[in-house]
């Protein structure tokens, strides 16, 4: 159960988060830094302003560094290890800086994937080094790290492919981060600190947006549920099979729909990071539903992901083989839905 403290945070940096994109979509606009009508997404007919992602990153920097300031004065957030909120700041700085360099100088998908494995290896290596910590998938250390740089990038793409369609990232990255801070709470100071700047950004990006997050948005965003969910355990501490399925289980939806986009254009003869319209909420748009009921289909799968996350810690053996067959059961169901609806490309 997580203090009051926490729940306070995440409040705060709401009412900062919205000050912060208010500011940042009206500079955004004034330097004529807007998202031109994307083909590919039937929706986004007018120019957006984008990098929307600056004022989440702000606000979630404010908020740690008063959380732990009022650690130092003994006030509040007792647990809260300053040098944690640091060595996850760092790297999470350089996704920002990529993903903005990004949106307003596209790189190449194979450039901006060695920049994202270099950022990656140096955010896991630095929590090696400077917290003593170990991500044993396997208890080998090279290949472990290796898995931690892996995941990191995974996510972060996850969400970036995810990211098109008006409220849907903020909203998903609100339930994963939240959800995990009551599941993890050692890692609850950050989670509830960018989770607040998420709702602040949804205030302007809830359906029909005025600002998007922009490549610098995903990428803080899949860095932030990629770093907090990695084990992060200490040199001694066990791994069991279950934790890694919570992981994936936490960030479902995104994962979802990097499954369901490599496999559709692989088999349309395009290479995965190709855009096309098939996401899967641009595909229940095509079934009729509207952003608001896209995005609301695609929190309640969050839920019912991190809900089953949850469980698994607290079951015996059959409880755990019961809930797996139920995720999979639902995953099942959801693919062959999507897979009934095409959106034509323009």
């Amino acid at each position: 159960m997580l203090g009051s403290e926490m729940y306070l945070l995440l409040g705060a940096a709401a009412v900062l988060g919205t000050a912060a994109t208010w500011l940042n979509r009206a500079a955004a606009v004034r330097f004529g830094f807007v998202n031109a009508p994307n083909p590919i997404i039937p929706q986004h007919t007018r120019p957006v302003a984008h990098l929307g992602g600056i004022g989440v990153a702000f606000t979630a920097a404010v908020g740690l560094a008063v959380a732990v300031l009022l650690h130092r004065q003994g006030i509040a957030f007792k647990d809260l290890d300053p040098l944690r909120v640091g060595v996850f700041l760092l790297p999470g700085l350089g996704f920002l800086v990529l993903g903005t360099v990004d949106d307003l100088k596209v790189y190449s998908p194979q450039k901006k994937f060695l920049v994202q494995l270099i950022l990656a290896a140096g955010a896991v290596g630095l929590g090696h080094w400077a917290l003593g910590l170990r991500y044993p998938f396997t208890g080998v250390l090279p290949l472990d790290l290796a898995l931690s740089v892996f995941w990191i990038v995974a996510v972060v793409n996850a969400l970036n492919l995810t990211d098109v369609c008006d409220g849907l990232v903020g909203g998903l990255s609100v339930v994963m981060l939240v959800g995990w801070a009551h599941f993890d709470p050692t890692s609850a100071p950050i989670a509830m600190a960018v989770a607040g700047g998420c709702l602040g950004f949804l205030v302007f990006n809830s359906p029909p947006a005025s600002i998007f997050l922009g490549d610098a948005g995903s990428h803080f965003l899949g860095y932030s549920a990629a770093m907090l969910t990695l084990p992060g355990l200490p040199a001694e501490g066990n791994l069991t099979w279950v934790r890694p399925i919570q992981m994936a289980l936490f960030v479902g939806v995104p994962i979802f729909e990097v499954v369901l986009l490599v496999i559709v254009r692989r088999r349309k003869g395009l290479a995965p990071w190709r855009g096309s319209p098939d996401h899967f909420s641009l595909r229940l748009q095509a079934a009729g539903l509207s952003k608001w009921q896209t995005d609301g289909v695609a929190y309640s799968a969050a839920v019912f992901f991190c809900t089953a996350a949850f469980l698994l810690g607290f079951l015996a053996w059959p409880g755990r083989i019961a809930v797996l067959a139920a995720a999979a059961l639902f995953v099942g169901v959801c693919w062959k839905l999507i897979q009934r609806w095409e959106v034509a490309p323009k």
